[in-house]
């Protein structure tokens, strides 16, 4: 299992939406949201990294009112 950090950037008041629209995506685990830089904190988990690329660019950057992502990947050591 592959887990990503997904920070986003959305449109200003956009933010509940946004996070109900994200939960219903199967594999994002949880979803908060921020003050500061970032409006909300994405966990997104997938079976390989090239499954949580897809997932990312074509599930969550698809919900509309966001405007950025970042993604951190966890690495188990």
């Amino acid at each position: 299992m592959t887990t990503g950090f997904v920070l986003l950037k959305t449109e200003i008041g956009q933010e509940k939406k946004i996070k109900s629209l994200l939960e219903k995506i199967p594999e994002v685990k949880d979803v908060r949201i921020l003050y500061g830089e970032f409006d909300a904190l994405v966990t997104v988990e997938a079976g390989s990294t090239t499954e949580l690329a897809r997932v990312i660019v074509e599930k969550v950057r698809a919900v509309p009112g966001i405007k950025s992502t970042r993604t951190h990947v966890e690495v188990k050591i």
